[in-house]
Protein backbone atom coordinates (compact mmCIF):
# COMPACT_ATOMS: atom_id res chain seq x y z
CA UNK A 1 0.00 0.00 0.00
CA UNK A 2 0.72 3.85 -0.16
CA UNK A 3 2.94 5.45 2.66
CA UNK A 4 1.49 7.53 4.97
CA UNK A 5 3.37 10.32 6.07
CA UNK A 6 2.89 12.68 8.57
CA UNK A 7 4.25 16.59 7.78
CA UNK A 8 4.40 19.44 10.30
CA UNK A 9 4.86 21.90 7.98
CA UNK A 10 1.31 21.29 6.77
CA UNK A 11 -0.21 22.15 10.18
CA UNK A 12 -3.13 25.02 10.57
CA UNK A 13 -1.71 28.66 10.60
CA UNK A 14 -0.98 29.75 14.17
CA UNK A 15 -3.61 32.03 15.77
CA UNK A 16 -2.22 33.28 18.91
CA UNK A 17 -4.23 34.86 21.32
CA UNK A 18 -7.39 34.58 18.84
CA UNK A 19 -6.92 30.54 19.15
CA UNK A 20 -10.31 28.61 20.57
CA UNK A 21 -12.04 32.12 20.55
CA UNK A 22 -15.46 32.63 18.90
CA UNK A 23 -14.80 35.36 15.90
CA UNK A 24 -17.15 37.86 17.29
CA UNK A 25 -15.30 38.18 20.32
CA UNK A 26 -11.86 38.15 18.73
CA UNK A 27 -13.83 41.24 16.19
CA UNK A 28 -14.99 42.85 19.32
CA UNK A 29 -11.98 42.71 21.21
CA UNK A 30 -9.07 42.76 18.98
CA UNK A 31 -10.59 45.17 15.67
CA UNK A 32 -7.71 47.18 14.75
CA UNK A 33 -5.63 44.04 14.17
CA UNK A 34 -8.13 41.40 12.90
CA UNK A 35 -9.39 44.13 10.64
CA UNK A 36 -5.80 44.74 9.24
CA UNK A 37 -5.15 40.78 9.20
CA UNK A 38 -9.23 40.33 7.11
CA UNK A 39 -7.85 43.06 4.62
CA UNK A 40 -4.35 41.64 3.94
CA UNK A 41 -3.58 38.80 6.26
CA UNK A 42 0.18 39.68 5.79
CA UNK A 43 0.36 43.17 7.20
CA UNK A 44 -0.99 41.86 10.44
CA UNK A 45 -0.66 39.10 12.59
CA UNK A 46 -2.22 38.10 15.77
CA UNK A 47 -0.37 38.45 18.88
CA UNK A 48 1.37 35.28 19.62
CA UNK A 49 0.38 34.16 16.54
CA UNK A 50 2.29 32.96 12.91
CA UNK A 51 2.71 35.25 10.28
CA UNK A 52 1.19 34.29 7.04
CA UNK A 53 4.92 34.80 4.87
CA UNK A 54 6.60 31.89 7.43
CA UNK A 55 3.14 29.76 6.89
CA UNK A 56 3.88 30.27 2.90
CA UNK A 57 7.20 29.37 3.29
CA UNK A 58 6.91 26.17 5.00
CA UNK A 59 4.22 25.04 3.57
CA UNK A 60 5.36 25.41 0.20
CA UNK A 61 8.63 23.65 1.22
CA UNK A 62 6.64 21.30 2.08
CA UNK A 63 4.80 21.10 -1.05
CA UNK A 64 7.50 21.22 -3.21
CA UNK A 65 9.34 18.40 -1.22
CA UNK A 66 6.53 16.03 -1.88
CA UNK A 67 5.79 16.29 -5.63
CA UNK A 68 9.22 15.90 -6.46
CA UNK A 69 9.64 13.04 -4.01
CA UNK A 70 6.48 11.67 -5.45
CA UNK A 71 6.79 12.55 -8.98
CA UNK A 72 4.33 10.51 -11.23
CA UNK A 73 2.36 9.19 -8.76
CA UNK A 74 -0.74 10.53 -7.19
CA UNK A 75 -0.21 12.21 -3.52
CA UNK A 76 -3.12 12.96 -1.12
CA UNK A 77 -2.82 15.44 1.19
CA UNK A 78 -5.12 15.80 4.41
CA UNK A 79 -4.57 19.47 5.84
CA UNK A 80 -6.12 22.58 7.34
CA UNK A 81 -7.72 25.43 5.06
CA UNK A 82 -5.40 28.10 6.11
CA UNK A 83 -2.90 26.07 4.42
CA UNK A 84 -4.97 24.87 1.59
CA UNK A 85 -5.46 28.60 1.16
CA UNK A 86 -1.90 29.24 0.89
CA UNK A 87 -1.13 26.53 -1.53
CA UNK A 88 -4.34 27.38 -3.84
CA UNK A 89 -2.90 30.59 -3.90
CA UNK A 90 0.81 29.87 -5.23
CA UNK A 91 -0.84 27.28 -7.55
CA UNK A 92 -3.04 30.21 -9.22
CA UNK A 93 0.00 33.05 -8.70
CA UNK A 94 -2.07 34.86 -6.31
CA UNK A 95 -0.65 37.14 -4.29
CA UNK A 96 -0.54 35.60 -0.52
CA UNK A 97 -2.80 38.62 0.11
CA UNK A 98 -5.45 37.54 -1.88
CA UNK A 99 -5.58 33.74 0.00
CA UNK A 100 -8.10 34.56 2.35
CA UNK A 101 -11.06 35.10 -1.18
CA UNK A 102 -10.54 31.26 -1.81
CA UNK A 103 -13.58 29.33 -0.46
CA UNK A 104 -12.52 26.16 1.73
CA UNK A 105 -15.30 24.68 3.89
CA UNK A 106 -15.11 22.09 5.76
CA UNK A 107 -14.37 18.64 3.34
CA UNK A 108 -13.41 20.56 0.28
CA UNK A 109 -11.58 18.57 -2.15
CA UNK A 110 -9.15 20.83 -4.58
CA UNK A 111 -7.51 18.74 -7.12
CA UNK A 112 -4.18 19.65 -8.68
CA UNK A 113 -2.01 17.95 -11.14
CA UNK A 114 1.51 19.07 -12.01
CA UNK A 115 2.69 18.38 -14.99
CA UNK A 116 6.82 18.00 -15.30
CA UNK A 117 8.30 19.31 -18.27
CA UNK A 118 12.45 19.87 -19.18
CA UNK A 119 12.10 23.60 -18.78
CA UNK A 120 10.28 23.20 -15.32
CA UNK A 121 7.28 22.46 -13.83
CA UNK A 122 3.48 23.56 -14.47
CA UNK A 123 1.10 23.23 -11.62
CA UNK A 124 -2.65 23.56 -12.50
CA UNK A 125 -5.92 23.77 -10.64
CA UNK A 126 -7.92 20.97 -12.08
CA UNK A 127 -10.82 21.44 -9.49
CA UNK A 128 -12.25 22.93 -6.22
CA UNK A 129 -15.04 21.84 -4.55
CA UNK A 130 -17.54 19.95 -1.46
CA UNK A 131 -19.94 17.93 -0.64
CA UNK A 132 -22.51 20.26 1.96
CA UNK A 133 -23.85 23.38 2.76
CA UNK A 134 -22.91 26.82 1.59
CA UNK A 135 -22.23 28.70 4.03
CA UNK A 136 -24.37 32.20 4.92
CA UNK A 137 -22.31 35.38 4.11
CA UNK A 138 -21.80 37.22 6.92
Amino acid sequence: GAPLVFDERLQEVGFGVWEGRPVEEVWRTDTEVITAWSRDPTSATPLGGEPLMAVAERVNACFRELYTEYRGQRLLLVTHGGVIRVLLSQVMGMPLSCAGRIHVPYAALSTVAIYHHDSGDQIQLLGHNWRGEETDPV
